[in-house]
Order: C-alpha cells, then sequence, then structure tokens
C-alpha cells in the first residue's frame, strides 16, 4: 500500500497546477487507513516509516504549490481588471478636449489654469491631479455647463476652428521645428564629450586640470536647467519667438567667442555661462509648444523629436573630430558648432509658433502673478515631489558621467582620439533609436513602470559591462546597449511629474525641479573626473563606480513613488466600487444585478485586501502587476 500511495504521491509532483488537486484526492481513504493501520499495528518497518514521512512533505509541498499558482493567477487575473479600468478612464477623459487638458496637461496649460481667476470650476482645475480619475471624470461631465468655458480657460469649438489643426498640416512642420531645437542644443552639448579628452590629452589650457574642464561643461548644463523659470517668464512676457531669438544669439556669441579663449576663466564665460543662458532661452521656451500641436499622435512626434539629441550627438561629434584631426586644434571644431547651430536657430525662429495665441501683458501687476505662480516654495513640501526631482537629478548625473567619459574612457583602454570620437558617436546615435522606444513603453505599461525597469537595466550596464570593458569591442558594445536605454530618465520624468502634483502646482513644482536638477549637473561631470586616479591600473573604475551608485539611489527614490501611485489609484477605484454598489442596489432587474453585485462585491474586497496597513500590504502594492 505504501508503494501504491508513493506512485499516487508522485504523479502530484508531476503534474501540472490544474491536475495537482485531482492527483491529491486520488489518495483514498483505503491508502489512509492502511497508512493507519500499519501504523497501530507496529508491523511497519522503519524504512516504512521514513517513506510515509517523505509522502506526507510531498503532499504538502504540492499543495502550497498549488496555492501559490492559484494566488498568482488571480493576482494577474485582478490586474487584468484594473488595467481595462484605466484604459476605459483614459479613452473617457479623451472624448473632450478638457478631459485631454487634464489627463496629459504640459507647462503651458498648467500656467493657464494656474493663473486663471474666478468660478468654482477654476478651483477644481486648480486641484486636481492628471491620474486623479475621479476628480477627472466629475469634472469632465460638467465640462458643457461650465460658464468658464466661454471665458477662455478652454476654447469654444467655433473659437478653436480658427486655429490651425492639431495632428496635421503645420503641426508636423512644428515638429521638425522642434527636431531642429533638440539637435542645436542637447544634440550639441553630448558632444563636449570630444572636446574634454582632446583638451586633456593635450594640456590646451596650461595649467588646467580634468576638474577644470569638466566645470566649464557642467555650467553650461546646469544653466540651461537652471534658467528654466527665467526663460519661461520672458517668453510670457515678451513672447515666444523674441525669447528664442534672444537665446540663439546668446548661444551662438558663447560658441564663437570659445573658439579665441586663451585661459580658463576666458572658457567658463564663454563655453559655460553664454552657451548655458542661450541653451535656456532656446529650449525651454520652444519644448513646451509641441503638446499644444498633437493629440493622437503625441508619443509619435515627440519621439521624432527626441531623436534630435542622438542625432546632433553623432554629427557634432565626428564633425568636430574631423576638424580637430585636419587642424590640429579644437577651435575650428568649435566655429563650425557655432555656425551649425546659428543656421538651424534661424530655421527654428521663423518656423516655431504657438497653435492658439497667448495674450501677453507687459505690466508688474503680471510679471508678480507669473513669478508666483513659477516659484511657489509650497508646492515642493510633498514627498513624492522630491522623491521623482531626486530620481531624475541622480540618473541623469550617470547620463552626464557616461557621455562625456566615454571618449577620455576610449584612449585609456587604447584607442585614438578619432575612435574615441566614433565610440561617442555610436552612443548618441543608438539614443536616437532608443529613446523613441522608451517613449512608447511608456506610454503603453506606464512610465513608473518603465522608469523602474530602466534603472534596473542601467545598474546592470555599468556594474557588469561597463566597469569590466577592456577593448574596443566591449566598450562599443556598451556603447550601443547604454544608449539605446541610457536617456530614460530625461523623456519619462516629463510624463511622470506632472501626474504627481495638481495642475495648478505644476509650473512651480517644474521650476524648482529644474533648479535642483541643474545642481546636480553642475558636479557630475567634476566630481567623476576627480575620482580619476592615473596611478591605478582601473583609472575609471570610481568614477564608474559613482555613476551606479547614482542609478541605484535613483531607483531607490523611484520605488515608494509606485507604492504611492498604486494606493492612489486602489483609493479611487475602492470609492467608485462603493458607489456603483449602492447604485445596483437601487435597480429594479434583480438577476442582473445579482450578477454585477457578485463582482463588484470581489472587486471591493480585493481593494481593501491591498489597501491593508502593513508590511505586507505595502510590499503588495509595490509590486501590483499594474499600468503605473
Amino acid at each position: 500500500m505504501v508503494q501504491q500511495a508513493n506512485r499516487n504521491l508522485g504523479k502530484v509532483a508531476s503534474q501540472g497546477s490544474d491536475d495537482a488537486v485531482s492527483s491529491i484526492d486520488s489518495l483514498n481513504s483505503e491508502d489512509v487507513q492502511s497508512f493507519n493501520g500499519s501504523v497501530d499495528n507496529n508491523t511497519v518497518e522503519s524504512n516504512n516509516v521514513k517513506s510515509i514521512t517523505s509522502t506526507l512533505s510531498r503532499v504538502e509541498t504540492a499543495m502550497s504549490q498549488v496555492l501559490r499558482v492559484k494566488s498568482l493567477k488571480q493576482t494577474v487575473t485582478d490586474a487584468r481588471d484594473d488595467n481595462e479600468i484605466t484604459a476605459r478612464n483614459e479613452e473617457q477623459a479623451r472624448r473632450t478636449t478638457l478631459g485631454r487638458i487634464l489627463t496629459h496637461p504640459d507647462i503651458s496649460d498648467a500656467m493657464r489654469v494656474a493663473t486663471h481667476t474666478g468660478g468654482s470650476i477654476a478651483e477644481k482645475l486648480a486641484s486636481v491631479r492628471p491620474d486623479g480619475e475621479r476628480a477627472v471624470r466629475e469634472i469632465t461631465s460638467k465640462a458643457e455647463e461650465v460658464s468658464e468655458i466661454e471665458q477662455g480657460l478652454i476654447e469654444k469649438e467655433e473659437e478653436e476652428k480658427k486655429y490651425p489643426p492639431p495632428d496635421k498640416g503645420y503641426a508636423w512642420v512644428i515638429c521638425v521645428t522642434e527636431l531642429f531645437m533638440i539637435i542645436t542644443t542637447w544634440g550639441a552639448t553630448t558632444s563636449y564629450g570630444v572636446f574634454i579628452s582632446i583638451s586633456l590629452n593635450n594640456n590646451t589650457f596650461a595649467g588646467a586640470d580634468p576638474m577644470n574642464y569638466a566645470l566649464a561643461s557642467s555650467i553650461a548644463i546646469c544653466l540651461a536647467q537652471a534658467l528654466s523659470p527665467v526663460a519661461m517668464i520672458t517668453q510670457n512676457m515678451i513672447g515666444l519667438n523674441i525669447t528664442i531669438a534672444m537665446g540663439t544669439i546668446i548661444n551662438f556669441a558663447g560658441y564663437m567667442l570659445c573658439s579665441f579663449c586663451t585661459e580658463l576663466w576666458q572658457l567658463y564665460c564663454t563655453l559655460g555661462l553664454m552657451v548655458g543662458t542661450g541653451f535656456a532661452f532656446i529650449f525651454n521656451p520652444s519644448i513646451v509648444i509641441l503638446s499644444s500641436w498633437f493629440v493622437k499622435y503625441r508619443a509619435i512626434s515627440s519621439g521624432v523629436t527626441i531623436c534630435g539629441a542622438g542625432i546632433g550627438g553623432v554629427a557634432f561629434a565626428l564633425g568636430a573630430q574631423d576638424l580637430i584631426n585636419l587642424e590640429s586644434d579644437y577651435r575650428w571644431a568649435m566655429r563650425m558648432i557655432a555656425i551649425v547651430t546659428l543656421c538651424l536657430n534661424c530655421f527654428v525662429v521663423v518656423l516655431m509658433r504657438e497653435r492658439v495665441p497667448v495674450k501677453r501683458e507687459v505690466s508688474r501687476k503680471s510679471f508678480k502673478l507669473q513669478l508666483k505662480t513659477i516659484l511657489n516654495y509650497r508646492t515642493m513640501l510633498h514627498w513624492p515631489i522630491i522623491a521623482i526631482t531626486f530620481w531624475f537629478g541622480m540618473a541623469i548625473v550617470s547620463y552626464i558621467v557616461i557621455t562625456f567619459s566615454l571618449a577620455s574612457f576610449a584612449t585609456f583602454i587604447g584607442l585614438s582620439e578619432t575612435q574615441g570620437s566614433h565610440v561617442t558617436g555610436i552612443f548618441n546615435g543608438c539614443q536616437a533609436i532608443g529613446r523613441p522606444i522608451i517613449g512608447i513603453c511608456g506610454d503603453r505599461y506606464g512610465k513608473i513602470n518603465t522608469a523602474l525597469i530602466g534603472n534596473v537595466i542601467v545598474i546592470i550596464l555599468i556594474f557588469a559591462f561597463f566597469v569590466n570593458c577592456d577593448n574596443s569591442a566591449t566598450l562599443i558594445g556598451f556603447a550601443i546597449v547604454s544608449g539605446l536605454v541610457t536617456g530614460w530618465s530625461q523623456l519619462l520624468n516629463q510624463a511622470i511629474m506632472p501626474d504627481a502634483v495638481p495642475m495648478a502646482e505644476y509650473p512651480s513644482v517644474w521650476s524648482y525641479e529644474n533648479i535642483i536638477v541643474g545642481c546636480f549637473c553642475l558636479f557630475s561631470e567634476v566630481v567623476a573626473l576627480k575620482l580619476r586616479d592615473l596611478s591605478s591600473s582601473m583609472p575609471f573604475l570610481k568614477a564608474q563606480i559613482f555613476s551606479g551608485f547614482m542609478v541605484l539611489g535613483s531607483l531607490l527614490f523611484m520605488i515608494p513613488v509606485r507604492e504611492w501611485k498604486i494606493r492612489q489609484m486602489i483609493d479611487s477605484r475602492l470609492e467608485d466600487a462603493k458607489d456603483r454598489m449602492e447604485a445596483i442596489q437601487m435597480t429594479s432587474d434583480p438577476e442582473k444585478s445579482r450578477e454585477s453585485l457578485d463582482a463588484v462585491s470581489v472587486r471591493i474586497e480585493r481593494y481593501q485586501s491591498l489597501l491593508t496597513k502593513s508590511s505586507r500590504g505595502y510590499l503588495r502594492r509595490l509590486f501590483y502587476p499594474v499600468k503605473a
């Protein structure tokens, strides 16, 4: 009998989860009685006792496996149900102009809402978060009854017809114009690694150390971020095209004067202060225009625009290196960048325009209102905002370290300066491919989910790949793979941050985030080059580890944000489910109401279980596999 029972239990271990229960049932009462009789009569030998113990252990293991599989299947089913609810809510919100603004706001939409006065709806719009499903649904359901629609907050249909239509025609001209703008700003900036490498190897400025060269480029990137509030206020006061024209002139002067520099302080003033200021006045006013031109094709247009960083990085890095090889000096390469960026930015100034013209008011009252809206420090008192800001700041530090160190690292492992510039070009070119893919993944699977996966991938790439690069093949491989994913934070931050704050607070949060991230940018490459130890056999190891731990720290800041996001979603849907149950209980059809009531009851029970205030509840929310 023992052997027969063992054979029955063997089926439990070998069969799948769906058959496991039936296999366990095959242990009939006769088997159990045989065990009991054998034990009671003391006729079972010691090896049979061990067999019984092993049998019972296998039963317990099989049953626990069945329970785990069932729990996993139930979790997947629950997540699928919640993802379907998310899709329905998003589809419902997109049916109206107001819903599209609320669920996909940009900085210009937020500024209109924040500076709009009067009426209860204005207060509701100011306090709603884009991911607040109940609030968005409540407001959009009453949109046609709101008097503010006629007061300029949202254009009426007859007024909307006066402006160019979104998603077609001139919208694609704006898309290409934005591409040129990204090429002249971020694209040109990503080529700085070539200049740092040539300056380090040739001692271009007497007495300068690696920190001095890194500081000049870091100042430029810092100002590009930190001056964003100034650039936005200037745009709102004097107009979009005039602001971009100012930035174009300053940017051109910075690059051109840099080519005549002979001392370090001149390098700081030109490549640092002037280029950084021009960068800020070109990039920040332009980038907020794109979303107003696209609704249906917003993800595609953003992907095309973002390619500019990679395209510009490839073109400027390779072109600059060729001129450096030809002239044996960096100066004509810098003049080339000045002339090319000037020409492209002239197209940007002429072609860039707002889809819906904004009335400007140059007055002290208007300036105070703009300043109060953009620099309201109270908005930074919420911990999710701080966490997202530090996630972005630490991630961009790693990005800058990798971008500016590749060319120098290439010469360390034995490659020529030309080959080092090619590595940088490959890295930038892969960004042009990877960033649109990251954007599509963010739209489909959730921005925070994609951000966390990006963090994990980059951590693995740095510690397992970059640290161990010792020849051209491995470095090129790293440049390709890391180029596809390394720019994930710059792209996803533009979608994650607006969802975390009420619309009226977004301009302030956007401003302070850029200021804080600008401070991160200021020290990133300086610290990385300072960590370089030329006396070591692996001089870049400390900088590589520093970069990796920045991404790890970034990951730790984003993890609680996901749990908070899921908790907010479940809270909202629990209230929806309770409202739905009350509505079902009032229906007159008992058959239909019984089925619906059962489904809603299951949903309420699930949400209450997920909201349990315990460490287990926290982990369940954190790893709940839904779009976030």
